[in-house]
């Protein structure tokens, strides 16, 4: 496979965007085969800035700018489809502009596609530099992902995959509102682990409230199954207030999952999935610069 797109959303952030470039553009000097980056401006409220002169790997910079604010997610499944529409035949990596994700991993992630090409290889992060507060209600939101969805998801949008994936990929509504819940749920996949890395400027925006909401978007992707494990865990809870267990402490388990089975619920049916059917509908300009 000599053929390589790398998708990347980005929000006024082109400091980070440009480095990244520099970055991936020296690490596949001795790759063959073009190599095409696929920039997602998500309505940037800053004008797009892209030092292309100073590639030399990288043959073009595809930037995709959207007409309204969608969010990374949404960016990255609009660059889906645009994808996908272009029947291309090659491999495509997904990753962050901020630094955080290890550019240097994505040699390994592309061999291993290549390799497995029924599979996608994701990037599990390993260590966190965030507060302590941060990384135990982050610990937390993984243990309780398992508990509902039985999947443990320590990986985020870093990936790498074969075209020949985006087919199933695409074939549910799941990537317009988690990009790692769909590939969880809808494909195979191959866990690599890799560092977190220090993000290139500034501080991380991911704040409690947006890992919250994350964390609710990917439950909604596995709805039926999350409403099926509450159901089984609200039994068993009701069964062990008859041996004597704290009852508050019951009521206050049983109250709790019937909320987030509301809240989950609720997510998902205002959910306009419709939009992820007409996403190229949200593509303002699609610019090309070549190298």
């Amino acid at each position: 496979m000599n053929n390589y797109h790398i998708i990347t959303p980005v929000f006024n952030d082109w400091r980070s965007l440009n480095k990244l470039l520099k970055n991936i553009d020296k690490n596949f000097k001795k790759f063959n085969g073009k190599l095409k980056i696929i920039v997602v401006n998500d309505c940037s409220t800053l004008g797009p800035v892209i030092e292309i002169k100073k590639l030399k790997k990288i043959n073009e910079v595809i930037l995709i700018n959207l007409k309204t604010n969608l969010g990374s997610q949404k960016s990255i499944s609009v660059a889906l489809r645009y994808l996908f529409k272009k029947k291309i035949n090659s491999i495509i990596t997904v990753i962050d502009a901020d630094g955080e994700d290890d550019f240097k991993q994505i040699k390994k992630m592309i061999g291993k596609a290549n390799k497995n090409k029924k599979k996608i290889i994701v990037s599990n992060r390993t260590l966190r530099k965030e507060g302590l507060i941060f990384k135990i209600l982050y610990r937390v939101h993984l243990f309780l992902t398992y508990l509902l969805t039985g999947k443990w998801m320590s990986f985020g949008s870093f990936s790498s995959f074969h075209s020949n994936n985006l087919k199933i990929l695409l074939s549910s509504k799941d990537t317009w509102l988690a990009y790692s819940g769909a590939v969880m749920k809808n494909t195979k996949i191959l866990n690599l682990y890799a560092a977190r890395k220090k993000r290139y400027y500034d501080k991380s925006k991911l704040s409690l409230f947006k890992l919250f909401t994350h964390a609710l978007k990917i439950s909604a992707i596995f709805k039926k199954r999350i409403i099926t494990n509450i159901f089984v865990i609200i039994i068993f809870t009701y069964i062990l207030s008859y041996f004597q267990f704290s009852q508050p402490l019951m009521y206050l388990i049983l109250i709790t999952l019937f909320l987030q089975n509301v809240v989950i619920s609720m997510l998902y049916l205002l959910t306009n999935y419709e939009n992820f059917y007409n996403s190229q509908k949200f593509i303002k300009k699609i610019s090309i610069y070549k190298s």
